[in-house]
Parts: C-alpha cells; structure tokens; sequence
C-alpha cells in the first residue's frame, strides 16, 4: 500500500518514510524530531519561494537587492525609502547582507532563510518540550508538527519577517529555560531582542515568568500580580510613544476567530497542566501567558501595537500545542487514528490561513504536500 502511494505522491510518501526511518534510530525522538522539523521547514520554504512580491515583503526583497552592493555599515541607521534599519537590530539585516554577496541577492534564497530562521529555532523548541512529555517517538513527532503548522502564522513569514525570526527565538529561549539551560536561553533572546526590538518586552516576561516558575506549585498571587503590573507597563508604553502616533495607523487586525482558538487552546492547556500537577514543563508557560496577555490589555487601545504584540502569544500557542499534543496523546486508544487526526486538523488550518489570507502563491498547499508527477 505504502509502495503504491509512494508512486502516486512521491514528495508525501518521502517525508513520512524519512520520519519513521529516522525513528527507529536508537535516539528516536530526537531523530523523529529532526525529520519532522525539516519536513515542514521544506514545506515551508518551497511554499514560500512562489509567494508573490507584495506587501511588507516587497521592501525587504528591496532591501535585499540593494544590500548586494551597500556595505552593512552605510546601510543600518540611514534613511532608505520610507524605512530606516535599526542599527539595534542587526541580526537580520547583516544576515541579509551576506546571502545578498553570496546569491547576487537571488530572491528564492531570501524566502528559504527566513522560512528557516523563523521555524527551525520553533521546531527545536517544540522538539526540547516533547522529550519531556512523552517516550512514544510517534506522539512527539505528531505534537512538532502541529506547533510548527498552527503556531506562528505561515502566511506573515515573508511578510512581518524580523518579527516572526524573533517570536521564534523567544520560544527557543522559553523552551532552554525549561530544560535548565538559563545562560542559552538568554542568549537566546539577545538574538530575538536584536533581530526586533519589541521582542524586548516579551524577553523581559520570559525572565520574570522564570523566576516565578522555580517553585514546585503555579501561584495565583505571582500571575496576577504580574498581569496587571505588565497591563500598565503597556499602557505607559502608550503614554511615552505617543498614542497619537499610531492614530490611523494598521497593518491588518487579530480576527475573532483567531482570539477565540487561542482562549479554547489556553484554556485546555491550563486544564491538562493542573490535571497532571503542573509538571515543570508547564509551569513557565502558566506564567508567561497572563504576562504576555497582560501587555496586550495594556496596548489594546491601539491595534498596531496591539497586532504587532499578537505575534509573541503566537509563540506561546505554538508551545502550549505541544503540550497538550502530547499529553492528550501518549495513553490514548488507538493513537494511530488519533495522531492522525491531529495531524489533519493542523494541516486543515493552515490551509484556511493560506486560503484566507491576501497574499498570492504559486503553489498551493495540497498542490504542494500531494505532488504528483502523474
């Protein structure tokens, strides 16, 4: 059967084999991980290098070309159009500037740079928290695969791309934070802080959620307290900004839709963290989240800082799939059709994001994951 669907979708029947193969390896998470990590990073990027130029993705194709003969130095912190690079925000930009030199900036190797900074670091994050929920290398790969479809959104990867690069280092650094490694995981947020200085106070809730974290048991008190203390640090980051600057000013909206999955997707995660004791590996989640959320209260009265702060929480919708994957899933009855169908739905809302988003594709999602030569 197998044999004959490889026939007919060769690209799909590859990707499935290499993550079993791969699996059986006497370190088959970790393996399985890998192979699921760059399977959807492939998706991705393949996806990504038919996207259309337009939108925020036009300047930095732009950019691009221009960097291919600007030295580093002459471009960051000069006026260049209507954008000016932050010479804070380096990690991109110097990034850019090399594949530029080295591509004659082929635009195709952009899109499969940023497609990777952004959802390798992800996927690896992902990988760190399912090693510790589950021994079943079938359940880890599935709960990777689902973070990395349904958690940062695909269809702003070539559009809001520094933003997205440094959502995905936060989740690296909640995830080393996790597992005890403080002086990576802070590394790990230099590099988000300087590839986006808003990542900065996200950075700042990571290391005040950790702190909070290291007793046995979720405290009530520390998650409201910080709530509303990081609620009026959005509201006096309004007041110093300047709240008229960002009157009339949008880069699209949160839709409901998005804003209710996210509550159902918290809600269930608290749910199986408190059912299970609030393992370690749930407890900095619980505390990060009424942080992060706490911001956005704090910013609401204005959606583009508003939008701009989503994309962190995005991050932790990734995390707590992951989670909830792969504790829902480790001691079910037939796991088969389980995994299966989670796999489905991840790859069900991806497609809706693609389809419902304004930005063009030469290939489409299906087209993509069951090509076939026939």
């Amino acid at each position: 059967m197998f044999v004959l669907a490889a026939l007919v979708f060769p690209l799909l029947a590859a990707a499935i084999a290499v993550i079993y193969v791969v699996g059986l390896h006497r370190r088959g998470r970790t393996a399985a991980g890998i192979g699921a990590i760059a399977a959807v990073t492939v998706l991705f990027g393949y996806l990504n290098q038919g996207k259309a130029i337009a939108g925020d993705w036009a300047w930095y194709v732009e950019h691009y070309r221009a960097l291919e003969h600007l030295d580093l130095a002459d471009y960051l912190g000069r006026p260049f159009g209507w954008i000016t690079p932050a010479p804070t925000e380096p990690v991109y930009y110097s990034v850019a500037s090399v594949l530029a030199r080295a591509s004659h900036a082929d635009v195709g190797v952009l899109s499969w740079a940023a497609t990777t900074l952004i959802y390798v670091p992800l996927g690896v994050a992902a990988l760190m928290l399912s090693k510790l929920l589950t021994r079943r290398v079938s359940v880890a790969a599935a709960s990777i695969v689902v973070a990395m479809l349904c958690g940062l959104t695909f269809t702003l990867s070539t559009q809001l791309v520094r933003q997205e690069i440094a959502a995905s280092f936060i989740c690296l650094a909640i995830a080393l934070f996790v597992v005890r490694k403080p002086v990576v995981g802070g590394a790990a947020l230099s590099v988000a802080i300087l590839t986006h200085n808003s990542a900065l106070i996200p950075a700042a809730a990571v290391v005040l959620s950790a702190f909070f974290a290291r007793g046995d048991r979720v405290n009530a008190w520390r998650i409201i307290a910080s709530a509303l203390g990081f609620a009026l640090l959005g509201a006096l980051y309004l007041r110093v900004s300047g709240n008229d600057s960002y009157q009339g000013k949008s880069d699209g909206a949160v839709s409901v839709f998005t804003i209710g999955l996210d509550l159902l997707i918290v809600s269930v995660f608290l749910l199986l963290a408190r059912d299970h004791g609030w393992p370690p590996y749930t407890r900095l989640l619980a505390y990060c989240t009424p942080v992060f959320v706490g911001f956005l209260v704090g910013v609401a009265a204005q959606p583009l800082p508003f939008l701009r702060m989503y994309f962190y929480l995005e991050g932790l919708r990734a995390l707590m799939l992951v989670v909830i994957v792969g504790l829902s899933l480790r001691n079910v009855r037939f796991r088969a059709i389980a995994i299966t169908t989670a796999v489905v739905l991840g790859f069900l809302y991806l497609h809706m994001r693609i389809a419902n988003s304004p930005f063009e594709y030469q290939t489409g999602l299906f087209e993509a994951v069951f090509y076939s030569p026939w």
